[in-house]
């Protein structure tokens, strides 16, 4: 008769061996003394590697830690048990192990998939050619690269349980279509949906606070998307080459913006900035954006530094009364813009203008087209706020200003007519330069003002120059004595 005898047959009999499949029937050949930001791979030494129907590696005591990157890029990797002792898996421990398909033992979720530790989704067996795929409700947080490489993902579902979405989480998860993002989630990583190349739709919830560096770079079929008053920072690169977009929408309370973090996108921008904060656009923020249409909301006072460089497919610009500053080639390269809307006069007036969208552009006060200005009564001093304005035709420039500036309108090339108050005292450098119809020019100050260089250079020969009566002598003896040679 038979003896009976008892066995242990679980996958953890033995403390000191972690178990696994490989596809070739080959050993997994690792180095346990590599090191990866600083971690060893395991805590405890190899002694073996063993392959015998099911691979083994033998430890001289039992592991508590599997680090950092400790498979990543065995392809050969089916399966794989995680030993009772434990404690502590790294990030991306799993990354690249395109064939794994189950994962056993501590950690594991009830389907095999994925590796849970201490609530954070560690890793998921890419292998396993799932397609669609619920989070279970234990995870809080979406980990380091969990996802990453998953080309046969299409829809993710994420239970409102998770808080937070990791750096990597989804990079590279190429058939990946939509995604919701629950209103629990405050953290989206940097790269977690970066190479998401089939992604249409992304819901962002009114919970985030971060979308981190490059989080939908290159997501290159991403159409729409609506960033909401929660956020606070849309980090560098964020949105980098989605040029699918059609629109875009952001609501107040963002004072950061990366740099180019909407580099090629394209379609409409919104910024709504309805709240007390003010943003920021860091340098290129939107630098070689394809948007035809950008309206810039309240609040906003500074557009850095080549905010809007080179969006050579900008037609239509809004401006809002709280700019203060344009920076250096803000909208440089943007040879497509062709409108600008205003709603308060005199506010255009004192922006600090580095550069002015207006080149070769018309100007639009309150949806009206403006091509006669008398400027406002609080304006002592005229910047650049009219350089190149297209629809300029007509300029009254009233006694309380005393100082034209440096080419404030420089190549107004409808420009017809001008009436210069009688305080003003100073006309910069190419102030009028290249106002090729500029036919009438009314000056009413008794003492001639001062003329930079240029400064009504290239207008036509037979101008007609009105100065007050008696004040001919003042006139040919001054600066302005070139403009009376035949």
């Amino acid at each position: 008769m038979p003896k009976l005898v008892t066995a242990d047959l679980s996958n953890n009999a033995e403390p000191c061996v972690l178990r696994y499949t490989t596809s070739d029937n080959q050993m997994l050949k690792i180095k346990e003394y590599r090191v990866i930001s600083q971690e060893v791979i395991f805590d405890a030494k190899i002694i073996s590697h063993y392959y015998n129907n099911e691979g083994q590696i033998i430890f001289d005591k039992p592991i508590t830690l599997i680090g950092n990157g400790a498979f990543e890029g065995f392809s050969n990797l089916i399966d794989i048990t995680i030993p009772d002792s434990v404690t502590k898996i790294g990030d991306f421990a799993f990354r690249n192990c395109n064939n794994l398909a189950n994962f056993y033992g501590k950690f594991t979720s009830n389907d095999n998939r994925c590796l849970i530790v201490n609530g954070v989704l560690n890793s998921f067996a890419i292998g396993c050619g799932a397609t669609e795929y619920t989070i279970p409700d234990s995870v809080t947080s979406i980990g380091h690269s969990a996802f990453y490489g998953c080309t046969s993902l299409k829809s993710i579902t994420i239970p409102e349980s998770v808080t937070e979405i990791g750096y990597c989480a989804f990079d590279g998860c190429t058939s990946l279509k939509s995604i919701t993002i629950p209103d629990s989630v405050t953290s989206i990583g940097g790269l977690a949906f970066s190479n998401c190349t089939s992604l249409t739709s992304a819901h962002i919830p009114n919970s985030l606070n971060k979308i981190g560096d490059y989080a939908f770079y290159w997501c290159r079929s991403l159409n729409n998307i609506a960033i909401p008053d929660s956020v606070t920072e849309i980090r560098d690169k964020a949105f980098f080459g989605c040029c699918s977009m059609k629109k875009i929408t952001i609501e107040g309370n963002i004072d950061y913006f990366g740099k180019h973090a909407f580099y090629d996108c394209g379609g409409e921008l919104t910024i709504n900035c309805n709240t007390p904060n003010v943003p920021h656009f860091e340098d290129g923020a939107f630098y070689n954006a394809k948007f035809t249409k950008v309206i810039i909301g309240n609040h906003v006072t500074t557009i850095g530094n080549h905010a809007f460089s080179h969006c050579s497919s900008l037609t239509s610009l809004t401006i809002p009364d709280s700019v203060v500053s344009i920076g250096w080639g803000a909208f440089a390269g943007c040879r497509s813009l062709a409108s600008i809307f205003i709603l308060d006069l005199s506010a255009w007036c004192k922006i600090d203008f580095c550069d002015n969208p207006l080149y070769n552009a018309d100007l639009y006060l309150n949806g009206e087209l403006v091509t006669d200005v008398i400027i406002p009564s609080n304006i002592k001093e005229i910047n650049s706020a009219f350089l190149g304005c297209k629809s300029l035709t007509n300029v009254t420039i009233p006694n309380n200003v005393t100082t034209i500036n440096d080419s404030a309108f420089l190549n107004c090339r409808n420009l017809r007519s001008i009436i210069i108050g009688n305080n003003v005292t100073t006309i910069g450098n190419e102030a009028f330069e290249d106002c090729s119809s500029l036919i009438n020019i009314v000056c009413r100050a008794i003492i001639p003002p001062m003329l930079g260089y240029s400064a009504f250079d290239n207008i036509p020969k037979d101008a007609t120059i009105i100065i007050p009566e008696g004040c001919e002598e003042a006139y040919m003896n001054s600066d302005w004595k070139y403009l009376f040679k035949e």
